[in-house]
């Protein structure tokens, strides 16, 4: 938690040097990524064993995600890897479920 703050605190610091000029885009792009960290890395049987906790098919699992039914297939088959970005909104989803990449009306619905 503390950690958490902290992480926040600096961030913000860093816009506001990046503001009056002091550090630049790019340092503030580098701090950024640095911050985050990489996407965390997610196994075939992880991602399968994902989309099985939620109770959906690996069709509903890719539209949910935007991507191609063949994609989560082939995830789940070790024979791909999931970009970054995918990787990030794996962790997202794995964090805070599937409401979180629902469509507002279906959101609502629910």
């Amino acid at each position: 938690m503390a950690n958490k703050r902290l992480r926040h605190e600096l961030v913000d610091g860093m816009r506001a040097l990046e503001k009056i000029g002091i550090v630049g885009s790019t340092t503030m792009r580098h701090f950024d990524v640095r911050l985050l960290g990489a996407p965390p890395s997610f196994s075939a049987r992880q991602i399968r064993q994902l989309r099985e906790s939620f109770e959906v098919s690996q069709a509903v699992f890719a539209a949910l995600l935007n991507v191609s039914t063949s994609t989560v297939q082939k995830w789940e088959q070790g024979q791909k890897e999931p970009t970054a970005a995918a990787l990030r909104l794996l962790q997202v989803v794995k964090r805070h479920g599937l409401a979180v990449v629902l469509p507002e009306n279906v959101r609502s619905a629910a």
